[in-house]
């Protein structure tokens, strides 16, 4: 008998040490040790300071003067879905001070400029990135009504803009409604020769890393080409990124 109350009381004992809810970690700053409540106040405060920042200088930093991000884009009425199908990954990465969504966007085009395949490293960072565009929308039938941010590859970790013929440069509230979401970094965009398995021929895989987006949303991803008065739509994909956490 004293052997099974003993089980019991320690049975029990368990039982109410996995039923407690567990303490909720404290953050520690260089002034002590403070609060969840105060970190989640702390947290907030930063993101209304970023969210007035944004309200107050978008216009500055966001509003394009390029004239070939002004220049008309010509999209068809009903999207070919044929037209381009590249595989869209998407993932949290680290960035100073943040976790933040990161999209890579890869697909394949026959060859053009790039290099045949042996051609030497050196030869093949020298070769022209093709002249593209690539517009982004968060707003319902952006990319038709004019309602889009755009880039071209050039400097890698740029943001997207607003090109000076936008929309959205007369429409406040609905730039604020995206906010920082819908000028995102184009961070890194390459073209490098490959072979083809199915048919032993060397094709040009395009690679396109966007970083910075904004958590849990659908955007909308355009690629265009330039024709003599303006830019061709080639075709578009929607993606989802994910909700990433504060930190790991």
């Amino acid at each position: 008998m004293p052997a099974r109350r003993l089980l019991i009381a320690v049975g029990l004992l368990t039982f109410l040490a996995c039923g407690r809810a567990p303490a909720r970690q404290q953050t520690t700053t260089s002034e002590g040790t403070t609060t969840p409540e105060r970190a989640d106040q702390e947290q907030r405060r930063g993101n209304q300071a970023t969210i007035a920042d944004f309200a107050k200088n978008w216009r500055q930093q966001f509003i394009s003067q390029s004239p070939d991000l002004a220049l008309p884009v010509h999209r068809p009425e009903r999207p070919v879905k044929a037209a381009w199908q590249p595989q869209v990954i998407s993932q949290c990465v680290m960035v100073p001070g943040a976790v933040v969504p990161e999209v890579t966007v890869i697909w394949s085009e026959p060859m053009q400029t790039v290099p045949p395949l042996g051609a030497t490293a050196q030869t093949q960072r020298a070769t022209p990135v093709p002249r593209v565009r690539f517009d982004l929308s968060l707003h319902y039938d952006g990319l038709r009504r004019n309602y889009f941010s755009a880039a071209m590859p050039g400097n890698p970790n740029e943001p997207f803009r607003l090109p000076s013929t936008s929309a959205l440069v007369n429409d406040q509230p609905a730039v604020l409604v995206t906010g920082p979401g819908l000028f995102p970094k184009l961070y890194n965009y390459a073209v490098v020769p490959v072979q083809d398995p199915a048919t032993r021929s060397t094709i040009a895989q395009h690679t396109l890393v966007l970083r910075e987006l904004s958590h849990g949303l659908t955007y909308n991803l355009a690629l265009d080409r330039p024709v003599a008065n303006g830019w061709n739509e080639q075709g578009r994909v929607a993606f989802p990124t994910p909700l990433c956490p504060n930190g790991f």
